[in-house]
């Protein structure tokens, strides 16, 4: 019995048992369909969703390890201007300690200097009393005046000394003056890496919370995909629970709801499904195609046997063997001429160079 009503047809297929169904059994098989419709409807927006979530999350999630990656580059940036600066505020110091040094020494030569007039002038007036007198002797006159030349080198030599350690004390405090300035420098420079480490450090970790964000937004909208995808299941699941339990299958437009099908032929312009177990099957289809990771294979069945083809493309796919009778071409160069291996005859066909394999045994 077949009974149609809103669009939807029930079949009775109950081995000829006939019966009515009644109007609320329609009615909830029409609400049964709609909310199986609605269900897969929710579910593949809810997929959508959940799909544009998780590419969001994913970008964000990118966006924030380049942001880490920026804020670890600019936190090793301020480390290594830290380090220069400390190293330059070291050179400094180093440079004003030598700077002090050299005031020192250009100090201590200076009262080496200052001794050394004193003693001249000492040799000086010691050589004008001498000569002043009227009893001294030339030996006494001659002994003033090689101490006043004395006293004038040591005097000339002592502040020739003192006027090169000031001069070197200048230039240690001139180097101790820029090596100074280089510090500051460098502090400065290491104060900006500072600050732009500690900005980059901020914009990662905002960065890592917003995809944080985003892959909550993600996770719950593939939860809510899943349930609905659970919820069109269900629903599909009611329907054929229902066909089951009442021996009925429910045609809605192009869907059929029903449990096992057992037929003594079935004819589609396609079939799919994700396993099929056959024991046997006859079938007027003369060619099967495959596409492989090495290429393209074709395998074509006529009235004059089978051809085996290969290539990259189905475009450059060329003849490499077939079964012709009971020949198997090896459509091949090959260095052999003939052999025979038991019963069997590999022969090179000299009109083509094929290779042919030949049973000749006869029936056995």
């Amino acid at each position: 019995m077949i009974r149609a009503e809103n669009d939807i047809t029930l079949v009775r297929v109950d081995d000829g048992l006939d019966g009515e169904m009644s109007a609320e059994q329609i009615a909830q098989l029409n609400q049964a369909s709609a909310d199986a419709s609605q269900a897969k409807a929710d579910a593949s927006t809810a997929k959508a969703t959940a799909d544009t979530a998780n590419s969001t999350a994913q970008a964000a999630q990118s966006a924030a390890s380049q942001a880490q990656t920026k804020a670890d580059q600019a936190q090793a940036d301020a480390t290594a201007a830290q380090t220069a600066a400390d190293n330059a505020k070291k050179a400094a110091d180093d440079a004003q300690t030598a700077a002090d040094n050299a005031k020192t020494a250009a100090m201590a030569a200076q009262s080496t200097a200052d001794k050394a007039k004193q003693d001249l002038a000492t040799a000086q007036a010691n050589l004008t009393a001498v000569t002043s007198r009227v009893d001294a002797t030339e030996e006494e006159i001659a002994a003033a005046q090689a101490a006043v030349q004395t006293a004038q080198k040591a005097a000339d030599d002592a502040q020739s000394a003192a006027d090169s350690a000031a001069s070197a004390a200048a230039t240690a405090q001139s180097t101790a003056d820029t090596a100074k300035a280089n510090a500051a420098t460098a502090q400065s420079t290491a104060d900006t890496a500072k600050t732009n480490a500690a900005a980059a450090q901020t914009a990662a970790s905002n960065a890592q919370a917003a995809a944080d964000n985003a892959q909550t937004t993600a996770d719950a909208a593939q939860t809510t995909a899943n349930t609905a995808n659970t919820t069109a299941n269900e629903a599909r699941n009611k329907i054929l629970s229902w066909c089951h339990e009442n021996n009925q299958t429910l045609i809605d437009g192009a869907k059929i709801y029903t449990g096992s099908i057992d037929a003594e032929s079935i004819n589609v312009e396609s079939l799919s499904a994700d396993t099929a177990f056959i024991d046997e099957m006859e079938t007027n289809l003369t060619r099967f195609k495959a596409v492989g990771e090495n290429g393209y294979y074709e395998t074509e069945i006529t009235g004059e046997g089978i051809d085996f083809k290969y290539g990259t493309s189905e475009e450059t796919a060329k003849t490499i063997a077939g079964i012709s009778g009971d020949e198997l071409q090896i459509k091949k160069t090959s260095v052999l001429d003939e052999m025979k291996i038991g019963k069997w005859s590999w022969k090179v066909n000299p009109n083509n160079s094929h290779l042919t394999l030949r049973w000749n045994g006869g029936d056995e």
